[in-house]
């Protein structure tokens, strides 16, 4: 996690340190990552309130949503592969079914 102080500059942890990009809308202060141990149910409530975004990323337990007011933004909404990895462990372990994850 970066500090941002006013007007974007990043003070610790500069993206290519930490193995993100220099073009990160996080330096913009147009993104945020946000915890959670149920990811899907914060995807869900982006959704489910209309929010505008522009990409929503989920990871096994955070979300990364950003915004932009450089162009439209596109409601983008990917999964990371250890998203993928994690709930592909829990059905192994579980009885619980790919609609209850996904």
């Amino acid at each position: 996690m970066y500090l941002i102080r006013q007007g974007g500059d990043a003070l610790a942890n500069p993206p290519e340190l930490v193995g993100g990009s220099k073009n990160s809308q996080h330096i913009k202060g147009q993104a945020a990552d946000i915890a959670s141990d149920a990811p899907i149910r914060l995807a869900r409530i982006v959704i489910d309130r209309g929010l505008n975004f522009d990409q929503m990323i989920l990871y096994p337990n955070f979300i990364h949503l950003s915004y932009t007011l450089e162009r439209a933004n596109r409601k983008q909404i990917l999964y990371s592969i250890d998203y993928y990895v994690s709930k592909l462990q829990t059905l192994s372990t579980s009885k619980t079914t790919l609609s209850n994850i996904f």
